[in-house]
């Protein structure tokens, strides 16, 4: 029963009732911390788009998001897997 607990286990496929209610909590903590995150910058006078996106590496994965912070977070993140694999072929 303890693996259900995890969030990976909807992710993975399993509709028991203990990780829907997961889920549905995650979704719930999701929505509230962007609904601060918007309130906050409305506060500041900025405003702030939710999209759902944490942009970076993440969001070009996860998400297909092709912005230029993703863009350029992939370019480094394939960058770093480069240089540790000539590394290791190199030792």
């Amino acid at each position: 029963m303890s693996e259900h607990i995890r969030g990976a286990s909807y992710r993975q496929g399993c509709r028991c009732s203990s990780c829907v209610a997961r889920c549905r909590f995650d979704r719930w903590q999701q929505r509230q911390r962007n609904l601060a995150l918007t309130q906050d910058a409305a506060a500041r006078g900025e405003t702030r788009v939710v999209d759902g996106t944490n942009h970076g590496i993440a969001g070009y994965r996860n998400k297909h998001c092709r912005c230029e912070v993703c863009r350029a977070a992939n370019k480094a993140a394939c960058a770093a897997y480069r240089q540790r694999r000539k590394a290791m072929a190199d030792a």
